[in-house]
């Protein structure tokens, strides 16, 4: 998650540029950069309580295993950040409407991914509720609410961006491959076919679906 606060944050440390920059550029930067720290965050929290991630100990047990989590890994900080990247490399301003709308969506699936981490985060917390399934809040309505908050808030990125670029077809066509690797990301994580999350809730709770 790093890799997309160190490509945001030029946009908002250099004080001679600032001023030159669009309004559109500085709140994707602010939201890339906001997300990203989040995103650290939580995680360096996680791993400190929890001590590894079950989802990843068979994947990364094997070279052929960790060689595609890396790879996917490094697709996922470049691909992901395109809407941002590409979009700080144009002067426009864009469509004010749609920069505040984009923000707009990005609080909003901020909001969401937030909550629900905290609320199963919470829900695990919980000493009888080590063999439930989460089912509190966001994850009443929905399997992963967390996937959902994060496809919105970066469709969020790519709507205050992408007029800005409509004049480089090559441009404007490659920032879609953001939101296309992220629901394939995200759809396979979901169904089991990146990593063995679905066997895992399975063995888990399957006696309690």
């Amino acid at each position: 998650s790093s890799a997309f606060a160190v490509a945001a944050w030029p946009q908002l440390t250099m004080p001679r540029r600032k001023k030159y920059l669009p309004l559109r550029v500085r709140l994707s930067a602010m939201a890339v950069v906001l997300w990203a720290t989040k995103l650290a965050a939580f995680l360096f929290y996680r791993i400190l309580h929890v001590g590894h991630d079950g989802r990843l100990d068979t994947t990364l047990s094997t070279v052929t295993g960790a060689a595609m989590f890396w790879t996917i890994s490094w697709l996922w900080g470049v691909l992901c950040s395109l809407p941002h990247t590409l979009g700080a490399t144009s002067s426009s301003p864009g469509v004010p409407v749609l920069t505040y709308l984009g923000f707009f969506l990005f609080d909003l699936g901020f909001a969401i991914e937030s909550l629900s981490d905290y609320q199963k985060w919470q829900f695990k917390a919980a000493q009888n509720n080590n063999d439930g399934f989460c089912d509190v809040g966001l994850w009443r309505y929905s399997q992963h609410p967390n996937f959902f908050g994060n496809l919105v808030l970066w469709f969020g990125i790519l709507v205050m961006n992408a007029p800005a670029l409509k004049s480089s077809s090559i441009r404007f066509i490659a920032i879609f491959l953001s939101p296309l690797f992220l629901w394939t990301l995200l759809s396979g994580q979901a169904n089991g076919t990146i990593t063995n999350a679905v066997q895992m809730s399975f063995d888990k709770y399957g006696h309690n679906p």
